[in-house]
């Protein structure tokens, strides 16, 4: 004979017996019990009975899709007048099993419809595919769920459900704009992104920002073009785990229904389509109004409004806001141009930009220096450097001028300009600053606010990002060059420190106003195609080869001679000598740029260690100690 169960477990075995599969949640809470949640539930007798003999105390879980049922939940007075309005516009619901919650109703129904969160209007959402309740005898914050009526039938759901949630669903805009969801290109792309997430630490963690972390990452997992189901099948996967403490499925499915909802870009919007349909999928109405005019610009928040503002959303993840005004700024000769470019491909190709993932929308490069070089030989050696297999389908548009926004019609036509091409620009580049102010005084805060103004408003014209590229002045520790407004007036902005000797590049992020400012990011540069390319160096690798482009002292050559024996008439090459003196694990393109070192102070500084000054390879540039007075020495 067997024990007797608790209440709550001869509820669920109930339940169970009635065919609707259970699992046990945390006493008082809806928290999953066991490791895979609503994965777990069943209708197996015995492992119900041993869940409920473990707690006797564990509230009762039910998937209604496993039942092929969904539930309607009603939360609160919001919830039921929203229901009102539905019923009086559409029709009656039938009578059906009904369960009281401590914040409002369960409606259960026969049919399958996806989990959704205020599809339906405010406060109203469906517990189906994806999804799960709690039922009688359960209690959550000392109140209990409770039968609400008298009939335990379950009647098929009103047609008038399912049909509100297809003409609400976001995913059904995404088709009709011509990116089709769930592809396996997306999710697999989906899921590399989140087991890389998973792998580098970037879950939510409580107490650490996890809420804001996991609206990020699920704006952008629906953004790569997957629907709130797939998503949330994905997250629980692939990532959800990681989490400390995780997400319960439903707390998740929420979070993507609130990403969808409040999403600032389309369904999809970072969608890696084929090239040939690149064209096709940014082409908007270009007269169409802006995604700010439609909140309002003076829009008015209460606290309750403000819990529901989203995160800020991403050109490229983490690294350069979408809908936003930002600057790069370096020394000339930092390759500020060649990493705006490298920005500008990946966003208009869908590539990913040095380990992060990059929206996909068409780029409007505005080149007042050297356009005719960006044009003919940079872009084309970026496009073949990075594999983008139709060059001529991607939205990468070149525009031979910076408008001077000292006159408004210049501004005017860049914008005709650009509204005529029918693209969805979601990045316009000003290279560079000086070209854009023409005659105006680069310290006037006055000058800087025309040019900041042009820049919103081109921003808000096309729904877009405005990045400008700006110099730094001779003192490089004062930052962008000219009147402090422009950096007070940007969103972000990133200088950029050259190593030229090897090619190596710092971004280092200067502001970020809305969200954390990422680390540093470390390239190296390679000469590709007659052009020069950036890849993403690790922080070691930077630091190893930065080290090597030290000044060379007297003394390291000294030092390094010695070590070699190069003394008394004996000489080494200077390969052989740049070898020595960066170490055994340096990379080659240190040991490179320590012979452009030495061979450029052959001349002057080094000229006595110079036993024959090498022209080209035939002869090469010899070195040795010179013979000193014993009382001297080189330092």
């Amino acid at each position: 004979m067997t024990d007797p169960l608790s209440t709550n477990g001869e509820a669920a075995l109930a339940w169970a017996d009635a065919g609707f599969f259970v699992f046990p949640c945390a006493r008082g809470l809806k928290t999953p019990a066991t490791a895979n949640g609503l994965n777990d539930a069943t209708i197996d007798p015995e492992r119900i009975r041993k869940w409920w003999t473990e707690n006797p105390d564990y509230n009762v879980a039910v998937v209604p899709a496993r039942s092929d049922m969904f539930v309607l939940d009603v939360d609160g007075s919001l919830g039921a007048e929203t229901l009102t309005r539905l019923i009086e516009q559409r029709g009656p619901l039938p009578d059906t099993l009904t369960i009281r919650t401590p914040h409002g109703t369960h409606y259960w129904f026969k049919g399958s419809v996806p989990s959704t969160v205020g599809k339906l209007g405010p406060k109203l959402d469906t517990r189906g595919i994806g999804g799960y309740v709690l039922v009688y005898p359960s209690v959550v914050n000392g109140k209990a769920y409770d039968y609400a009526s008298d009939t335990n039938t379950i009647a098929p759901g009103p047609e008038w459900i399912a049909q509100c949630l297809a003409d609400s669903t976001r995913d059904g805009v995404a088709a009709t704009g011509g990116i089709k969801l769930d592809t396996a290109a997306a999710i697999a792309r989906a899921r590399e992104l989140l087991q890389r997430y998973a792998a580098t630490g970037h879950v939510a963690i409580e107490g650490g920002g996890g809420d804001n972390r996991t609206y990020a990452v699920a704006a952008e997992v629906l953004n790569l073009g997957l629907s709130v189901e797939k998503a949330h099948e994905l997250l629980l996967h692939e990532w959800n785990d990681h989490c400390a403490p995780p997400w319960t499925p439903d707390d998740l499915l929420t979070k993507l229904c609130n990403a969808s909802q409040y999403a600032q870009n389309e369904p999809g919007a970072w969608a890696a389509p084929p090239a040939q349909e690149i064209f096709a999928e940014v082409a908007k109405d270009a007269d169409a109004p802006a995604k700010n005019e439609k909140r309002g610009k003076f829009c008015v928040l209460l606290p309750r409004d403000m819990r529901s503002l989203p995160p800020p959303s991403w050109l490229v993840a983490d690294l350069i806001p979408a809908n936003a005004v930002g600057m790069f700024y370096g020394q000339s000769g930092s390759y500020k141009t060649f990493l705006a470019l490298e920005l500008a491909l990946a966003i208009a190709a869908a590539k990913q930009l040095w380990g992060r993932i990059a929206a996909q929308g068409a780029v409007a490069f505005c080149a007042g220096e050297a356009p005719v070089g960006i044009g003919r030989t940079r872009i084309p050696a970026l496009m073949q450097h990075r594999k983008v297999c139709e060059p001529d389908d991607v939205p990468l548009a070149l525009v031979p001028a910076v408008p001077l926004v000292s006159t408004p019609a210049e501004v005017e036509a860049l914008t005709a300009a650009l509204k005529a091409t029918g693209f969805r620009f979601a990045l316009i580049v000003f290279d560079t600053v000086a070209r854009a102010l023409g005659g105006l005084d680069e310290n006037s805060a006055k000058d800087a606010g025309l040019l900041l103004a042009a820049a919103e408003r081109l921003r808000d014209t096309f729904d877009c990002s405005v990045l400008l590229i700006h110099h730094t002045g001779k003192d490089e520790s004062r930052g962008a060059r000219g009147s402090s407004a422009l950096l007070a007036g940007v969103d972000f902005a990133y200088e950029i420190k050259a190593e030229t000797n090897v090619l190596a590049v710092s971004l280092r992020c200067e502001k970020m106003k809305d969200a954390d400012p990422p680390l540093p990011i470390r390239l190296q540069g390679m000469r590709a195609y007659g052009s020069v390319v950036f890849d993403l160096l690790r922080e070691a690798e930077y630091a190893a080869l930065t080290r090597s482009n030290t000044s060379t002292h007297n003394s390291d050559v000294t030092k390094a001679l010695k070590t070699l024996t190069a003394v008394s008439g004996k000489t080494v090459t200077t390969h052989v000598l740049a070898m020595e003196m960066v170490g055994p694990d340096a990379p080659a393109s240190a040991v490179e740029a320590k012979e452009r070192s030495l061979q450029r102070h052959a001349k002057d500084r080094l000229r006595a260690y110079v036993t024959r000054l090498g022209e080209g390879r035939g002869q090469p540039t010899m070195w040795s100690m010179p013979d000193l007075p014993d009382d001297g020495g080189l330092q």
